[in-house]
């Protein structure tokens, strides 16, 4: 890799296919981006150089959609 420190996150489809692609070619913004989560139509973003957490609105995505809920259950 040229440049270590670009941060880039793909979208694909069920069958793996690049949908979409997002970059940060200068890693000035969000570099080595290592961990993401999605959470009621927002993606976030972060990385264990960064002392930041990107968010990006996810167009379309379901906003009352949560990670905690879906994996584990909605709480009683």
């Amino acid at each position: 890799m040229p440049n270590l420190n670009t941060g880039c996150v793909l979208k694909f489809n069920e069958k793996g296919e690049i949908l979409e692609s997002f970059w940060d070619l200068g890693g000035t913004r969000h570099p080595m981006i290592t961990s993401m989560r999605e959470h009621k139509g927002t993606l976030y973003l972060c990385g264990i150089f960064n002392n930041r957490m990107g968010a990006l609105k996810l167009p379309g995505a379901d906003q009352d959609w949560c990670g905690v809920d879906s994996y584990w259950g909605k709480p009683k």
